[in-house]
């Protein structure tokens, strides 16, 4: 197995010890981690590298408009390492990544589940990899998702098995008006 791959069940590990403590406010680091490590998003030493998550999943419209709008600047200084350094860094500036599902969300989930039925690792991973992924947005729709109080939890009508909105991964986004793509 390679290492990545280890340290990946290694978070896995130091979730359920969590849950079995009944604590969650390390919860973030840990699955974080965990995506990390299972996708192979890892700097040189081998640690998680969480920068890496920006421009890989979904991706707003607006941030896709970001991304296009510096890939051309970025061409035009192909051979000079600096620049694109610096172009990079002003782009990544004006994104974020976002938990697509919140993570308050998704520890509710496992901590449920986990009531239960103890998790085993198996089902863990089952759950984290379901529901774990990332949108990179600009910071004006991060606003837009905090003015309606959306950063941490899901509209309503993501519970209401009449509405339309229920169990879509992408409910915020719609709720809000963020309209999204995948990157090509």
């Amino acid at each position: 197995m390679e290492d990545h791959l280890k340290n990946a069940q290694i978070e896995l590990q130091h979730i359920l010890l969590e849950l079995n403590s009944n604590r969650t406010h390390h919860m973030r680091h840990f699955i974080d981690s965990y995506f990390c490590y299972s996708n192979n998003f890892i700097n040189k030493n081998g640690n998680a590298k969480w920068q890496n998550l920006l421009w890989t999943q979904k991706i707003s419209n607006e941030a896709k408009k970001v991304f296009y709008e510096y890939e051309t600047k970025l061409i035009k200084y192909k051979n000079e390492t600096t620049k694109r350094n610096s172009l990079k860094k002003e782009r990544d500036r004006m994104v974020t990544r976002d938990h697509t599902i919140p993570l308050r969300v998704v520890i509710k989930i496992i901590e449920n589940e986990h009531k239960i039925s103890p998790l085993s690792i198996e089902k863990l991973q089952a759950i984290l990899d379901e529901n774990i992924f990332y949108t990179t947005i600009t910071k004006e729709e991060d606003g837009l998702l905090r003015s309606k109080k959306l950063t941490s939890q899901m509209p309503q009508g993501y519970y209401d098995e009449q509405d339309h909105l229920y169990q879509k991964w992408n409910a915020r986004y719609i709720f809000a008006g963020i309209n999204l793509e995948s990157i090509d």
